[in-house]
């Protein structure tokens, strides 16, 4: 029984490091390789990602981002010990098309369809992202939780909403801020949920 513990200990410690490595240094190191190939103000993660050279490593971090985002909302319903499906189901879904819009180029002039369906997936999976998970902290009854989250997304909100009138667009500085926010968050959430559970 104590060699099943330490066992179990190690394969959970070993758990956190790969989310820690990938949410607080992976992830944020590709989203500032991918912002400085191209000017930061003026253009966007797609621009970059459309060149030939760069779209595998686009492709690859767009991928790493979607699977954070999936596995640390997973983590977050493990420690609170959720049960409900429909949680599972919507956050696999959101994945999903998270990592769809990543493989969908934005390219005007060869799609429009294609182009469309990546602005609007972008979009949508981002803000459904953070209803979800705010909804869902609401309904552990955890007032800091949900307090100290929902603080988080309008400070957010706030610098994205700086970045784009500085930008006049859905420039890298806006997305540079999102996703290394998001990033980085999710991990900071999940630290601090696990005393309480």
């Amino acid at each position: 029984m104590y060699n099943i513990r330490m066992k179990q200990t190690k394969v959970a410690q070993t758990w956190w490091m790969m989310l820690y490595f990938m949410g607080l240094f992976v992830i944020p190191c590709l989203s500032i390789f991918i912002a400085t190939r191209s000017s930061l103000l003026y253009e966007n993660f797609t621009y970059v990602g459309n060149q030939t050279r760069y779209r595998p490593i686009f492709i690859i971090w767009g991928l790493l981002l979607s699977l954070h985002m999936l596995v640390t909302f997973f983590t977050l319903l493990y420690i609170t010990k959720n049960h409900k499906r429909m949680y599972w189901y919507l956050v696999s879904l959101l994945g999903l098309l998270h990592a769809t819009s990543y493989v969908l180029p934005y390219d005007k002039s060869k799609s429009l369809l294609t182009s469309e369906l990546h602005v609007y997936i972008s979009i949508s999976t981002f803000v459904a992202y953070i209803f979800l998970l705010l909804f869902y902290l609401y309904k552990l009854n955890h007032f800091y939780l949900f307090i100290s989250s929902v603080k988080a997304m309008i400070s957010l909100l706030v610098a994205m909403f700086f970045a784009l009138l500085l930008t006049g667009d859905i420039s890298s500085l806006v997305e540079l801020i999102n996703t290394n926010f998001m990033a980085i968050y999710m991990i900071i959430l999940l630290k601090r949920t696990k005393p309480y559970f």
